[in-house]
């Protein structure tokens, strides 16, 4: 789903234009996925925008950072919410969507993600619904992929993590191959785990 370009990114500790935030093509993440990120609305309200369970982000994408070993030192979960609620007052959204990205640098090649500088990224877009305008009110035609969601013994499900995302998206591209709207994926015992892009939720009755 395209984005509508905004004018201002947070990279590394300043405010930049959209076009001058960019990373040099050696960057480790580019290579080898060394990154954890976030996706948080902000929605309209009559008193201006509200960020839907900012600090519980905030606290998962520093877990995530934790497990990639990545030290955060420099941007505690104040700064960071901080960060995320001046990306939406900047670029002046009523609503949208914030994205924080932690990700190591540039520094040779090479597996071993320490020599590689930790860099911090938020920028804030106009996003519509995930899976469509009118998803929520007509639902989405779901498959279940023949992909299935990694186990805690062959990655890291505690983190959100980026590199693990390359699943999702086979997930993804498989569903709209086949005509569907999305796919869900089920663990390695065969039961229901989750979408290729969100959680599932069952509900009972009218409750």
């Amino acid at each position: 789903m395209s984005i509508n370009q905004t004018e201002w990114i947070f990279l590394d500790g300043e405010w930049k234009r959209w076009q001058d935030a960019t990373v040099h093509v050696t960057t480790h993440a580019l290579h080898y996925g060394s990154a954890a990120f976030e996706g948080i609305r902000a929605y309209e309200t009559e008193t201006g925008p509200a960020i839907f369970r900012l600090g519980d982000h905030v606290r998962r994408l520093l877990q995530s950072c934790k497990v990639l070993r990545m030290p955060m030192a420099e941007y505690d979960q104040k700064r960071l919410e901080q960060v995320c609620v001046e990306s939406i007052g900047r670029n002046d959204l009523r609503s949208g969507y914030i994205r924080p990205l932690v990700f190591r640098g540039a520094a040779g090649l090479g597996l071993n993600p320490l020599p590689a500088p930790v860099q911090v990224c938020v920028f804030a877009v106009e996003w519509g619904r995930y899976l469509g305008a009118e998803a929520i009110e007509q639902g989405v035609d779901a498959i279940v992929s023949s992909w299935r969601r990694f186990n805690a013994g062959t990655a890291v499900p505690l983190g959100k993590i980026s590199g693990q995302y390359v699943t999702s998206q086979f997930v993804s591209l498989e569903a709209r191959e086949n005509g569907f709207g999305e796919g869900i994926m089920l663990d390695e015992r065969g039961m229901v785990c989750e979408g290729a892009g969100e959680n599932l939720f069952v509900v009972f009755g009218d409750t």
